[in-house]
């Protein structure tokens, strides 16, 4: 196998699959076209190996990957509305599929990867900040949106969209070129210090770390610090080493895990991810 080779059959038919109307369909077909690069036991770089080694199918498998991940998400949320979950397969599917698309740092992703944090396969943030700073305005309609139950639990869905908008911040190449949205993330960042959501507030001020030495911010977290106990005071000692936030004992929130470091979380990965078994 060379780069510049044609993609054999197996490969362009296991991109043809990811198409099918069928969940189980769409995830055997996912293995298999990454099942001859599959030493890492990362599905990210299986797919960058994939696409180094068939360069002139690469777009079409990048176009397919995109909208596998949109179809899953949307077949995971009408799942949701019927108070069914994802099967454990289809769970692992979703989230090495995700990571996959997220590693391609492909504009066209940006609503895959959105819709993609409502399913529980855990989409790392950095994956959708990398696509800051253009990525700025939806991830922020995104983290406006009212939140979502799955039987009776919280998804957290606009306070994974807050912890990707720190994320972004990180991001200071990139975002030094546009400062209106670094001003734009700021804005929603502080209102989100006033939620009524402990993990939504937990969040901003956890996103708000690389704007610490922004006067207002400071000050807005030191009032808060004086009548949130669940987070802010024990974080500003942290804040004012330059340190982090951290908390003295870790908490959870509602259904999804809290750090000991005060950062939302995603699901804990499972060994042997992108093995393809159920």
């Amino acid at each position: 196998m060379h780069a510049g080779a044609q993609a054999p059959s197996s490969i362009r038919s296991a991109v043809r699959g990811l198409a099918s109307q069928e969940p189980e369909a769409r995830r055997q077909a996912f293995y298999a076209l990454i099942a001859p690069f599959k030493n890492s036991g990362k599905a990210e770089i299986d797919v960058a190996e994939l696409l180094a080694a068939y360069p002139d199918d690469a777009e079409q498998i990048r176009i397919a990957l995109i909208s596998a991940l949109e179809t899953e998400s949307a077949y995971s949320e009408s799942l949701e509305r019927q108070g069914q979950p994802l099967s454990e397969g289809l769970l692992n599917y979703c989230e090495d599929l995700g990571r996959a698309v997220g590693s391609l740092r492909d504009q066209r992703a940006l609503k895959a990867l959105l819709a993609a944090q409502g399913t529980g396969a855990g989409i790392e943030p950095e994956f959708v900040a990398d696509l800051c700073p253009d990525a700025v305005d939806a991830i922020i309609d995104r983290a406006r949106q009212p939140e979502r139950f799955f039987q009776g639990e919280p998804l957290h869905i606009p306070g994974r969209a807050v912890v990707a908008l720190g994320y972004c911040l990180k991001e200071v190449a990139s975002m030094q070129s546009r400062p209106e949205a670094i001003s734009q993330i700021r804005s929603v960042l502080l209102a989100g210090l006033d939620s009524p959501d402990t993990g939504y507030r937990q969040a901003s001020v956890r996103a708000l770390f690389p704007l610490r030495s922004d006067p207002e911010v400071r000050a807005k977290l030191e009032r808060l610090a004086g009548s949130d106990p669940f987070l802010v005071r024990s974080s500003l000692a942290r804040l004012n080493r330059g340190l982090g936030f951290e908390r003295t004992q870790p908490r959870s929130c509602g259904h999804l895990p809290v750090t000991s470091r005060g950062m939302l979380q995603s699901r804990p990965r499972r060994r042997g991810a992108s093995t393809g078994g159920i």
